[in-house]
C-alpha cells in the first residue's frame, strides 16, 4: 500500500512539473535548490560567468544595456555594460520607480565611456580631494575654504579660498571681479608683463616704489653738475625734448614707465628750482647794481 501511495504521489508531481515546464514555468522548491545550466526567465539569463561568479544579463525597457544587475524591483541597483551599439560604457543606476515604464536614464549617478570621459549629472560631493589631471581640488579642513592647486612635480600654480579671497560676487555678471586682502600677481604673457590691461584702470590710490639712489635729491648736492640755459637750449633745438626725457617717439614705441617718469619729471623740478634760486642771485645783484647807478646819478 505504502508503495502505492508514493507512486501515485510521484505521478501527481511529474504531472505539475510536466504542466509547468509546458506554460515555460520551473518549480523551485521551497526548501532550495541548485541550477548547473542557464536561467532564462523572460529575456533575463543568468548564468555562471565563471566558477565563482554570476552574470546577469538582459534588456530594459528603456535601455540598450547588455549586462545587468537588479538585486530587487524597488531598491533599483542596475550596474550595466553597454556593449551592443558600438558605444562601451560603464554604468551604476539607482532610484525608484518602474523600470518597465521608466527611462533608466532618469536616475543615471555616473556612467564611464570607453573614451575615458566619466559623466555625472546633478551634485557631486567630495569628502577628500578631485584630481583633475595635474590639478587638485579639496577643502581645508573642517572649514569650508577651497583650494586648487597643481600637485608636486609640476609648476604650481593655486587658488587659495583661505584668505579671503573672492573671484567674482554671487552676481558677478554685474559686479566684476573682487580680490581681498593682498593680491600677488606673477605671471608670463605675451606683453612680457605680469598683468596687462587694454583700457582704462580707475583707482583711488597708486603706490610706486623707487630703487634707492634713484630719487632726484642728487640734484641738490654740491658734486651735480648742472647744465647751463645756454646748453639746455641747444639740446632743446637739436634733440626736440629736455634732456634725460624720452622723446615722444620713444615713448609711442616703448611705452613709459610711470615711476620711472616721475623721477625724471621731479629731477627737472629740482633742476628749474635751482635755475630760478640762480636767477634770483642775478636780479638781486642786478636791483643793487640799478640803486648804485640812482645814487650816482642824483650827487
Amino acid at each position: 500500500m505504502n508503495r502505492l501511495i508514493k507512486l501515485a504521489l510521484s505521478v501527481v508531481i511529474l504531472s505539475v512539473l510536466f504542466l509547468n515546464l509546458s506554460k515555460g514555468q520551473t518549480y523551485v522548491p521551497t526548501t532550495g535548490g541548485t541550477f548547473t545550466g542557464d536561467v532564462i526567465i523572460g529575456n533575463m539569463n543568468i548564468s555562471k560567468y565563471t566558477t565563482s561568479s554570476t552574470d546577469i544579463t538582459g534588456l530594459i525597457n528603456g535601455s540598450t544595456f547588455g549586462s545587468l544587475l537588479q538585486p530587487n524591483s524597488f531598491g533599483h541597483l542596475v550596474i550595466g555594460i553597454r556593449d551592443n551599439d558600438n558605444d562601451d560604457s560603464f554604468s551604476v543606476l539607482s532610484g525608484s520607480g518602474n523600470y518597465t515604464t521608466d527611462n533608466i536614464y532618469d536616475r543615471l549617478i555616473f556612467k564611464a565611456k570607453a573614451n575615458g570621459n566619466v559623466e555625472i549629472p546633478g551634485n557631486t560631493y567630495f569628502s577628500s580631494s578631485a584630481y583633475f589631471g595635474n590639478a587638485r581640488l579639496y577643502k581645508s579642513g573642517n572649514s569650508n575654504n577651497l583650494h586648487i592647486y597643481a600637485p608636486e612635480g609640476v609648476i604650481p600654480h593655486s587658488m587659495d579660498a583661505s584668505q579671503n579671497a573672492s573671484l567674482g560676487s554671487t552676481s558677478y555678471r554685474w559686479n566684476g571681479l573682487y580680490v581681498y586682502n593682498q593680491l600677488d600677481v606673477q605671471g608670463v604673457g605675451l606683453f612680457s608683463s605680469n598683468i596687462f590691461v587694454l583700457g582704462n584702470i580707475e583707482t583711488k590710490k597708486v603706490k610706486v616704489t623707487a630703487t634707492p639712489g634713484s630719487v632726484p635729491d642728487y640734484v641738490f648736492k654740491p658734486d651735480y653738475k648742472l647744465r647751463s640755459l645756454q646748453e639746455v637750449e641747444s639740446f632743446i633745438k637739436t634733440n626736440s625734448h629736455l634732456p634725460n626725457i624720452p622723446s615722444a617717439k620713444e615713448v609711442e614705441t616703448n611705452g613709459q614707465d610711470v615711476g620711472d617718469m616721475q623721477l625724471k619729471l621731479l629731477e627737472k623740478i629740482e633742476e628749474l628750482t635751482l635755475y630760478m634760486i640762480e636767477q634770483d642771485k642775478e636780479l638781486a645783484k642786478l636791483r643793487q647794481e640799478v640803486k648804485g647807478l640812482m645814487a650816482n646819478q642824483k650827487k
